[in-house]
C-alpha cells in the first residue's frame, strides 16, 4: 500500500489547474484520441473544484483502498449477470482476459472507437448506442 505522508503529497502535487490541464487537457490514459474530450471552461471548473481544501482526500483514499479492493474481488464469486464490456479502442483483448473469470456473461464486447480513458466524453454517440442496444436486447 502506498502511504505517502499528506503534507508532502501537497508539496509534490502539481496544482489543481495544472494536474487537471494533464488529465484532461490531453490523451490521458492511452486510446487513439488525439484531442481533449473537455473544453478549457471544464477544466477551469474541475480545477476550480478541486483546488479546495481536502477535496482531493477522497480520490486519495481510493487509491490507498486499492489493495483491499483487489483481494476482495478476487475473494468474491464471479458475477452471472449478462454484461456489456467497453474499452478504450485497441484495449478490448487485454481488457476482456483481465475481468472475463470475473464477468462470466459479457453477451456484447466493444471498442470504443476514437476513446482512451473517458470513454462517454471522447465518443458519446457510440456508447449511448451501445449502451441501448445492450439494454434493449
Amino acid at each position: 500500500m502506498i502511504t505517502t505522508p499528506r503534507p508532502l503529497a501537497r508539496r509534490f502535487l502539481p496544482s489543481a489547474h495544472t494536474a487537471a490541464t494533464i488529465m484532461l487537457g490531453g490523451t490521458a490514459f492511452g486510446g487513439a484520441s488525439d484531442r481533449s474530450p473537455f473544453t478549457g471552461a471544464e477544466i477551469d471548473e474541475y480545477a476550480r473544484t478541486y483546488s479546495r481544501p481536502k477535496v482531493l482526500s477522497g480520490g486519495f483514499e481510493l487509491y490507498r483502498a486499492l489493495d483491499k479492493d483487489v483481494r476482495d474481488t478476487v475473494e468474491a464469486a464471479p458475477t452471472r449477470v449478462p454484461a456489456l464490456l467497453m474499452t478504450a479502442q485497441g484495449q478490448l483483448n487485454s481488457i476482456r482476459r483481465t475481468v472475463s473469470p470475473r464477468m462470466t456473461n459479457i453477451v456484447r464486447a466493444v471498442d470504443v472507437p476514437h476513446a482512451g480513458h473517458w470513454l462517454v466524453e471522447e465518443n458519446p454517440q457510440f456508447v449511448t448506442a451501445e449502451l441501448l442496444r445492450f439494454l434493449d436486447g
